[in-house]
C-alpha cells in the first residue's frame, strides 16, 4: 500500500458521495456539509480549489521559483455568516501547512476569507 505525502496510507482514503478523500475525517465533514447543502444553510459547496498565495517569479540571480498554491479541502458560501468560507480537514497540522495558512490568511485578509478547521 502506498503512502502520500503526509504519510497516510491509500487504505485509509474513504469515498464518499462518489468522491474519494484522504482521511476519514475529510469524509465525514464532506457528509456534515452536504447536509448543510441540502437543508439551504451552505451553497456552492467546492473540494480542493486551488488559490495562488505567491506568484511565479525569476530571482535576482535569475533563478525561476514556481508558484505557491494552496487548496483547501472545502470552500463554500455560508448563508448564516453571509460570506464564503474556507474548510481543512487537517489531523495533524505540518510546517508547511502553518506557512500556507499564514500566506493565505494574509493575502486574502481584504475579503475577509480565513482557513477554518470546524464547522
Amino acid at each position: 500500500m502506498r503512502n502520500n505525502k503526509y504519510n497516510v496510507s491509500d487504505k485509509s482514503k474513504r469515498m464518499f458521495y462518489g468522491k474519494l478523500f484522504d482521511s476519514k475525517a475529510e469524509g465525514e465533514m464532506y457528509l456534515v456539509l452536504k447536509s448543510e447543502e441540502e437543508k439551504g444553510n451552505i451553497k456552492n459547496l467546492r473540494t480542493q480549489i486551488k488559490f495562488i498565495l505567491q506568484e511565479a517569479f525569476i530571482d535576482a540571480h535569475e533563478l525561476n521559483h514556481k508558484k505557491i498554491t494552496y487548496s483547501p479541502d472545502f470552500v463554500f458560501y455560508d448563508n448564516k455568516q453571509k460570506r464564503v468560507r474556507i474548510l481543512d480537514a487537517k489531523g495533524y497540522n505540518t510546517d508547511v501547512f502553518k506557512l500556507k495558512k499564514k500566506m493565505f490568511n494574509y493575502r486574502f485578509k481584504d475579503q475577509n476569507l480565513f482557513i477554518e478547521d470546524h464547522i
